[in-house]
């Protein structure tokens, strides 16, 4: 089979939305860690290999979106989550203690700065985003107030993500 120069970019672009779509399946980010943490390093890790492979050239984006979760909050250890029985409306807060942060390295594990520093510039760039509160993209929709605290984290849970997106150039 001969394959026209058109043909086979768009195999390859078919590719590439598959591997998008694949990786970014099960991207949630427990409350409380880092959206750029270990686990998230090892699916970039492992992403870029095969990418490499095919002659990918371009950006592999990766975004951090903040759930709004249930939250009470305590002085002295801060916020935390509410306990599940109790009533969404009853929350002391609902967002994400990095509703006000957009800087990346607020974010970044060390695992993750590694894989960072060695594809920051090449033919295959890291770039990183991260959303603060402001810019909410919810991936589920949140319940009602009638809602407990335990349904209402369970959506915050699912929103709390990353999002990665090939560029090819």
């Amino acid at each position: 089979m001969n394959l026209t120069e058109d043909s086979l970019a768009r195999v390859m672009t078919g590719a590439f939305e598959g591997m998008e779509w694949a990786v970014n399946r099960g991207n949630q980010i427990p409350f409380g860690e880092l959206a750029f943490n270990a686990g998230a390093a090892n699916t970039v890790d492992e992403l870029l290999t095969p990418l490499a492979d095919t002659g990918f050239r371009g950006a592999v984006s990766l975004q951090s979106h903040l759930g709004r979760f249930c939250l009470n909050v305590d002085e002295q250890s801060g916020p935390a989550l509410a306990p599940p029985d109790s009533p969404a409306s009853s929350c002391d807060y609902l967002g994400h203690d990095q509703d006000y942060s957009s800087r990346v390295s607020d974010r970044l594990s060390v695992p993750f700065a590694r894989i960072y520093r060695r594809f920051s510039d090449g033919p295959i760039r890291l770039e990183l985003e991260a959303l603060d509160g402001s810019e909410k993209v919810e991936l589920v929709p949140y319940p009602d107030n009638s809602a407990t605290a335990g349904e209402w984290n369970q959506a915050a849970k699912l929103n709390n993500r990353i999002v990665i997106r090939l560029t090819s150039e």
